[in-house]
């Protein structure tokens, strides 16, 4: 074996290069110019917007509790919260469709394996993107009277985000409960 005559450090910052959403999943991949250590990603450095630029967005949302799923890599994958996913959905303009879904990412939100911090981009077009098409559902509904009389207040919690502009409150129809052995 050789030895090296002379060792020239890793200098060079990462770049996100791309990324992917799949709003079905809750999926966010980001694509990056070298390996990075996706555990120091923080993902309250990643802002979905609207628009290529802040200052043109009218929606956004910066990322709050979602999870890093791959360790060393130059793609990362990171699962939405239900928090953070829910939070996109009711953002009308928000993440929709691959026109109106970009990222911005914050100088130093993840480093590579030298302690590179990644380089600051604003709104970066999403490349592959998969709308949510999974049909909420019902989970639960209580029936509250507040003030001890009518009217009755119904509670409906659903599985994720719903826009309430499309319920149509004349469908929902009052059943008896059945007990088994009653």
């Amino acid at each position: 074996t050789k030895q090296a005559v002379s060792f020239v450090p890793d200098s060079t910052d990462p770049e996100l290069e791309g990324f992917d959403l799949n709003m079905n999943s809750s999926e966010l991949v980001l694509r990056f110019s070298e390996t990075v250590n996706s555990s120091t990603l923080n993902v309250s450095q990643l802002t979905l917007q609207n628009e290529a630029t802040s200052a043109g967005s009218n929606e956004s949302f910066r990322l709050v509790s979602s999870t890093v799923t791959e360790v060393f890599s130059d793609v990362v994958t990171v699962a939405l919260s239900i928090d953070d996913s829910n939070a996109v959905k009711a953002l009308s303009l928000l993440c929709s469709s691959a026109y109106d879904t970009f990222i911005t990412i914050d100088r130093g939100a993840v480093s590579d394996m030298r302690g590179n911090k990644v380089v600051a981009l604003e709104g970066l077009n999403v490349t592959s993107y998969e709308r949510d098409s999974t049909s909420p559902q019902l989970t639960s509904v209580r029936a509250l009277m507040p003030t001890g009389k009518p009217p009755v207040v119904l509670v409906a919690v659903f599985s994720e985000s719903v826009d309430l502009d499309t319920l149509n409150v004349s469908k929902i129809v009052r059943s008896e409960e059945r007990r088994v052995g009653k």
